[in-house]
């Protein structure tokens, strides 16, 4: 045309512009472009501004358009809607949501793509208001009526923002559903995780004469994993074959993720092997799931045939690399790869990998650096903060995952459903009850705490806090009652000592229809061994060998052998042990503590032994246990080897071994070694002073015991009631009555400790001691709450020696009324009245 002359016209220009646009040519389209520019047709002309703009957007030369968009003299709805549509494309969604205000603003009334664009872009965002604001407007101008592209865009605004209901109501008002109609609702579905109503709408769809396609049988095989249906999903692989659209690559590779995700490895890769072609989310849906089901190491051979095919790795592919490593524990691999995604600069790309990152490090216990990798993100989203947030409490660091949750807020972040969760989890693993209750109200304000996974955490977390009036509160609100409901109760009342009332609730869910499991017979068989119910528990046994879950849960076991040795029954306990097919340390610890309950303490020791014979490696608990047997009956040696073991592994510092070794080495005699680990403290607290006093007081060594607790004092340290009770009682060995009225003061005015009965006890033995035996007895009923045998036994045998008949008979009088089948009260009466002559 040119060789002959002719000028091209706007209409050519156009044209050719579009043949440019379809080839994806842009250097014919440059060329076009500078003879347009030569023969001044841009600013004249309106449609080859946008032809330009189209080619340069579609071409994805975005800075360009921009350029001509700016330059336009006058721009339409047209040139506005290829500007959106170009940057909705490139999910620049900041810079679309600038170009609808300017648009707004420019007065430029929106057509139904403009429309379109705008609900798209308002829809991935949440915003559900300015949705609803669409869609009125919309439907004022009858725009409906015509445009099935609007309709379908509607539906898919609702369900992209989770209104199902209301996407469903539109779909079902559209004049006409064809193929995108069902696939844009059956998407929302997918996504929402709704997998039943997904297969549910696809038979509707295929009852409607529409076909599925490609994008219908995704959707179908991912819903057959949400609904965890492996025979469906193989009936549509079936189908897929069938139908020979295992050609297409998208349907192939979602068969590959789907077999992944069921855990059929070998049909995962027969899948991916007899792909066609094989891209890398090929690869990927193949190594995500060898990464899930713990084959790690498999996974990275994958990576690196992948790598040797000339394939290049995504975004995708590094966070599964990171699963993989935490699965097979490979942090080496980890870390090479964290070095990886550096170099690529994927972390100022990808949210998603930071997450990956922050997930890797928070499962190898390495919580700070996955707190510098959580710093280090250009951009958080809230995922990365959950991540963060359940590292740091899997980590046991719960106070700190709360104090990160505050930041969150504080940073503007709206928690999810998710976030919810685990704050209420986190609150109820460390029993602080004022961050629960804060979930919970915005829960309620929400309208999400009456579903019953979220109301199930509520109840357990107040449970777990102790607060049970609120508790039940929320049980009796939550519509459907089920068993994880009912054994937040029943294990929170049996973990806080009110046995009368997990028993209760146990008994209760029976008659609701509520079966128990596992963890239900754990709290009720707990709550009998507070109470020591033993024909209850035997009852339970029976329920749980109808069950055969002795057998198959080590947990059943380990409670068995513990509610029968605390309830005295140590031949039951045994048989339990020995009937458990995996004995752990729990199991042996569980036995070796109802021995030394019952003062069977030498057999206790003979299970110690024994179990180390059969190579189980005693604990943190198995150790105290037997440092007290060691204790009881003297066996300072083996108390020494405990002691060595203890020093190996580091623990003498803390608190409660600390004070168990002094407690062993003082009852043992040996308080020079008690004084040595005494000495060895950092910080001694309150119950290594009272054992290490007690333990010069029971070997006669009075006067060191009364300096220790005086040193106490003078120190700052704040005694308790245990403290008191050792000085009044050295006081009364050593007949020290001033001393004991002194400390008996010092009690209430100094150190507020409320006055016990073993206090009171050693008052009134040391008056009769002394020979103060009327003023025993009127100290004694000045105060009510004094009925202890020992007082007026002592009382009696201060009486013998004095021969004080009238006290003599009110003390027998009170110590018969306590115990009237004790022959040791009226043997010793009959003395008194034989040395009186009465």
């Amino acid at each position: 045309m040119q060789l002959k002359g002719v000028l091209p016209n706007t209409i050519t220009f156009v044209h050719c512009l579009k043949s440019c646009t379809n080839l994806m040519d842009i250097n014919k389209g440059q060329e076009i472009h500078a003879d347009i520019e030569k023969l001044g047709y841009f600013e004249g002309h309106l449609s080859i501004g946008n032809a330009l703009i189209g080619m340069y957007s579609k071409c994805n030369f975005l800075d360009e358009a921009c350029i001509l968009f700016d330059k336009l003299p006058l721009r339409d709805t047209v040139s506005w809607n290829l500007i959106l549509a170009a940057f909705l494309e490139h999910k620049q969604i900041d810079k679309v949501l600038d170009l609808l205000a300017w648009m707004h603003f420019e007065g430029v009334a929106p057509d139904p793509f403009t429309c379109a664009c705008s609900l798209k872009v308002y829809s991935s965002i949440g915003d559900i208001e300015v949705v609803q604001m669409i869609h009125s407007e919309i439907q004022k101008k009858g725009l409906l009526e015509d445009d099935i592209l609007l309709g379908n865009m509607l539906v898919d605004a609702y369900a992209t923002c989770g209104f199902l209901s209301a996407a469903e109501c539109i779909f079902s008002r559209l004049p006409k559903q064809d193929v995108v109609s069902w696939n844009t609702l059956i998407t929302g579905y997918c996504e929402h995780g709704d997998g039943e109503t997904v297969l549910m709408r696809l038979e509707l769809m295929q009852g409607a004469n529409i076909p599925p396609n490609s994008i219908s049988l995704v959707c179908a095989l991912r819903a057959c994993v949400q609904i965890a249906d492996i025979k469906k999903a193989q009936e549509f692989h079936v189908e897929i074959e069938r139908q020979g659209l295992l050609q297409d690559i998208v349907i192939g590779n979602t068969l590959v993720d789907t077999y992944g995700k069921f855990g059929l490895l070998g049909k995962s890769y027969e899948v991916f092997v007899n792909l066609p072609k094989k891209d890398v989310v090929s690869w990927t849906a193949l190594l995500a799931g060898y990464a899930d089901y713990g084959h790690g190491k498999e996974a990275l051979m994958f990576v690196k045939q992948m790598q040797s095919d000339g394939m290049d790795l995504n975004d995708v592919t590094y966070i599964c690399i990171l699963k993989a490593c935490i699965s097979g524990g490979l942090i080496r691999e980890g870390l090479d790869a964290h070095g990886e995604i550096e170099r690529r600069e994927l972390l100022e790309k990808y949210v998603e990998v930071g997450v990956a990152l922050i997930d890797f490090y928070a499962k190898n216990e390495l919580i700070a650096r996955a707190h510098e990798v959580f710093d280090s993100l250009p951009a958080r989203n809230v995922l990365a903060w959950n991540t963060l947030i359940v590292g740091y409490a899997e980590n046991g660091c719960a106070k700190e995952a709360l104090n990160l949750f505050e930041c969150m807020l504080n940073d503007g972040f709206s928690p999810d459903v998710q976030t919810f969760s685990f704050i209420l989890m986190v609150s109820g693993m460390i029993g602080d009850k004022e961050w629960g209750w804060y979930i919970h109200s915005e829960l309620e304000k929400k309208g999400l705490f009456q579903a019953s996974a979220l109301g199930n955490m509520i109840v357990d977390m107040y449970a777990k806090c102790g607060s049970f009036p609120s508790a039940q509160t929320v049980f009796f609100k939550i519509s459907d009652q089920d068993l994880v409901a009912w054994n937040a109760l029943v294990t929170g009342f049996a973990e806080h000592g009110h046995a009368h009332e997990a028993l209760h609730w146990f008994e209760h869910m029976s008659t609701k229809g509520i079966f128990p499991n596992t963890i239900t017979f754990l709290g009720a068989l707990k709550a009998c061994t507070t109470l020591g119910f033993l024909n209850k528990g035997l009852e339970i046994h029976a329920n749980i060998a109808r069950l055969n879950l002795l057998e198959s849960d080590a947990a059943i076991g380990n409670s068995l052998i513990n509610m029968y040795a605390k309830c005295g029954v140590l031949t039951k306990a045994r048989e339990i042990f020995h009937s458990i097919p995996d004995q752990s340390v729990i199991s042996w610890t569980a036995l070796i503590a109802g021995c030394i309950e019952h003062e069977c303490d030498k057999e206790a020791l003979m299970y110690y032994k024994h179990m180390q014979s059969e190579g189980i490696i005693p604990n943190f608990v198995t150790r105290l246990c037997i440092l007290n047997a060691c204790s009881s009956i003297g066996t300072i040696q083996m108390g020494r080897e405990i002691h060595a073991e203890i020093e190996k592994e580091g623990l003498a510092q803390t608190d409660v071994v600390s004070n168990a070794l002094v407690h062993m080495y003082a009852k043992c005699g040996s308080v020079d070694e008690a004084q040595n680990v005494f000495d060895q403290l950092t910080v001694a607290n309150v119950v290594a002073w009272n054992t290490l006093a007690a333990g010069y007081a029971l070997f006669g060594r009075h006067t060191t015991a009364l300096t220790l607790i005086n040193r106490m004092l003078k120190d700052g340290l704040k005694p308790n009631m245990v403290t008191f009770v050792t000085a009044l009682s050295v006081c009364n060995q050593c007949c020290l009555f001033n001393d004991c009225l002194m400390f008996l003061e010092a009690m209430n005015t100094e150190h507020g400790v409320h006055v016990a009965i073993e206090h009171i006890t050693s008052i009134i033995t040391l008056l009769c001691r002394v020979g103060q035996v009327e003023n025993a007895l009127a100290f004694s009923n000045k105060l009510p709450f004094v009925s202890n045998l020992v007082v007026w036994l002592s009382v009696l045998s201060a009486c013998r020696a004095n021969g004080d008949l009238e006290c003599a008979r009110v003390a027998y009088k009170h110590a018969m009324c306590l115990n009237n089948e004790d022959p040791a009260i009226p043997v010793l009466m009959s003395h008194i009245y034989r040395g009186s002559n009465t």
